[in-house]
């Protein structure tokens, strides 16, 4: 097992092995950031295309620990992730900011899990030191933009 943080502190994870995923029916109410704040590039989540093993599906939520605890140990809120570690709906407490395969994933299977709209959703996979990646959920595109932009959050839950 791999630890992120120290045990205690607010976001500490231990990795985990799960074979489902769950999405939410409903978005998360409103829009929200990634952080409040750019140019900070956040340890032990992939940056670039030659290193995409933070990207892949089951790493959304170790990504969401890392975050979390990174935003809380220097002084800035990171309020994606956040709003999915907090979430409670279907009797669940162990919702997640998706990785940006397992929100690739989504997408495909987006008609089975409720109106997702026109909207881009964050992710949890970091693509700089200012940028997260994002999907598009009107065409499928993916890119990546400025971390303290406000989109749509919908969490997932794997066990």
């Amino acid at each position: 097992m791999q630890g992120y943080g120290n045990p205690g502190d607010e976001g500490y994870f231990v990795s985990y092995t799960a074979y489902y995923l769950e999405a939410a029916l409903v978005n998360i109410s409103g829009t929200r950031q990634w952080a409040n704040r750019t140019g900070d590039l956040i340890p032990n989540l992939s940056q670039s295309s030659s290193d995409q093993t933070d990207w892949g599906i089951g790493r959304g939520k170790i990504n969401t620990a890392i975050i979390i605890a990174h935003g809380f140990a220097n002084g800035y809120t990171t309020l994606a992730a956040r709003a999915c570690s907090n979430l409670t709906t279907g009797g669940k407490t162990d919702w997640f900011l998706p990785s940006r395969d397992e929100l690739n994933l989504l997408y495909i299977e987006r008609g089975k899990f409720g109106n997702f709209g026109i909207d881009y959703y964050w992710s949890s996979s970091q693509a700089g030191s200012s940028l997260a990646w994002v999907h598009g959920f009107f065409i499928g595109d993916q890119g990546n933009t400025f971390k303290d932009i406000s989109y749509s959050v919908r969490a997932i839950r794997a066990f």
